[in-house]
């Protein structure tokens, strides 16, 4: 069985625009012993990475937001922190994200939605431990 605690009390920034979605995975991930930052747009998350890159473990950033979208935010984001972790998550087909992207390894990983609590758990997890 898959060890469900956040690897050190790792920091994760949830990026997702749907209120109750966000809502649900900081619960999941805050259960997990994940200390959970969140943004409704790209624009606040890239101003939160940014302001905070170095205290923030991992992004769980959602494609499609208002303001700006996934694939405009995470370029600013790795030149601001070149190795911080991103796993893009997405009602999409990850091919078809991954078409949109100028470079399509920049994202650490990738979640489909919709996903079940282990697999978000997991993916953070490995996120932060390819930090490390």
């Amino acid at each position: 069985m898959t060890n469900q605690t956040a690897p050190h009390g790792a920091t994760i920034l949830v990026a997702e625009d749907e209120d109750d979605l966000r809502k649900v995975v900081r619960l999941l991930l805050g259960r997990a012993g994940f200390t959970v930052h969140e943004a409704r747009t790209g624009r606040e998350a890239l101003d939160l990475v940014l302001e905070h890159g170095p205290e923030i473990d991992a992004v769980l950033l959602d494609v499609m937001m208002p303001e700006m979208n996934g694939h405009e935010a995470l370029p600013v984001m790795r030149e601001a922190v070149p190795d911080l972790p991103v796993v893009f998550c997405s009602g999409f087909d990850e091919n078809e994200v991954a078409e949109h992207l100028s470079n399509p390894s920049a994202y650490t990983a990738f979640l489909a939605k919709p996903f079940d609590r282990v697999v978000l758990v997991e993916q953070m997890q490995r996120a932060v431990a390819s930090r490390s």
